[in-house]
Order: structure tokens, then sequence, then C-alpha cells
């Protein structure tokens, strides 16, 4: 016989529910306090920074080339605006790093290129790089072309990109025919020479 304080044990089928509901109810109350905890250093979604997803590279097709000087690796210094004034032969400008798979794969191509158009002057320049990184890089690919580090940030800032490596064909007047964005191979180096200058 049960007495008035006692009370019966819940039934089985109680009991089979109860815990997971207290479960959710114990991480609902979990995520809510968090959400207000961190909510303070978190931008709202309407404040947030785009995406670099969303955000397309800078088209300077058409535009001037902006003007720099390079120390150059061997020594020397290459200036465009002297370059271009003096020489006057176009530019295959590459912008690489020790770091970039894909610009270790295409230097080989930029070499043998260089040495088939000798009408036009290919450099390459090391943008986001440590000097000495880019040094050891050059001297372990060997290539002929001169190469030099923008350790200044001028030319990144002047031709930049969202990626490594690009290439830009620049006239004998210093207009910026092409932007070439990824790796490239000899073929397609060819090609662009052969589409701006002939031959």
């Amino acid at each position: 016989m049960l007495r008035a304080m006692d009370s019966p044990p819940p039934p089985a089928s109680a009991t089979r529910w109860l815990i997971p509901l207290l479960v959710l109810v114990a991480v609902a109350a979990g995520v809510a306090v968090g959400r207000t905890l961190f909510a303070e250093d978190r931008p709202a979604v309407a404040d947030a920074a785009p995406s670099l997803l969303d955000a397309a590279p800078p088209e300077l097709q058409g535009e001037l080339a902006a003007p720099f000087a390079v120390e150059l690796l061997g020594g020397g210094e290459f200036s465009l605006e002297e370059h271009l004034r003096e020489d006057g032969r176009p530019v295959f400008l590459n912008l690489w790093a020790s770091w970039c798979i894909p610009c270790r794969r295409e230097f080989p191509a930029i070499d043998a290129a260089a040495a088939r158009h000798p009408g036009t002057y290919f450099i390459g320049v090391a943008v986001q790089d440590d000097p000495v990184a880019a040094e050891n890089f050059a001297e372990e690919m060997g290539v002929s072309f001169p190469l030099a580090i923008d350790e200044s940030g001028s030319v990144e800032n002047a031709y930049p990109a969202f990626g490594l490596p690009v290439s830009f064909i620049i006239s004998g007047d210093g207009v910026i025919l092409r932007q070439l964005f990824g790796e490239v191979d000899e073929a397609m180096i060819d090609a662009e020479l052969a589409t701006w200058f002939g031959g």
C-alpha cells in the first residue's frame, strides 16, 4: 500500500522520450548562449566584407602600363619607362613567387619562349615573397630571362591580381595588351605574341 507522500514511478514509455527531450533542451540553450556571447565579435551579415570569390581581378587590358623599376637578380636595374623609351621592344611581364607551384611549372616554358622571341623583352618579378626564398628559387630554376624581386611592393600594387602566376603583355608604346591569369605554356605564349606582334 502506497503512502500519500510516495508517488508511483513514471511509466517506461515516459522515460524513453524524457531523456532525449532534456538533451535537446540543453543543446538549444547552449546554442543560444553561444550566439549571445560571440555576437559582438561578428559583423552583421550586411556589414561583412565581400568574399574574394565574388570579386573579379582588375581589368587592365587597354590601360597604360604603370611605370616601375626593380633591381635585377643578376645585377643592374630594369625600368619599364626607360626600357620603352630606349629599347622599344614589347614586354612580357611575369609575376611569380617561390612558394607558387604553377610558377615553378611554367618557368621552363617562359624561358624557352623568351629564347624563341628575341623581339620581346621577358622579365619575371617575384611578388609576395621572401627575398632569400625568391633568390634561392631563381638560382634553382636557372632561367636565362631576367628576374627581379618586388621588395617595395610597387609592382604588385601597380599590377594587382588575386593569384599567381599572372603575366602581362605590354606593347612597345606602353599599353597593356593582355593579362594572362594562371599557368602559361609555350604554345600559349607563342599564340599570344603572334596575335599581337605577328610572326
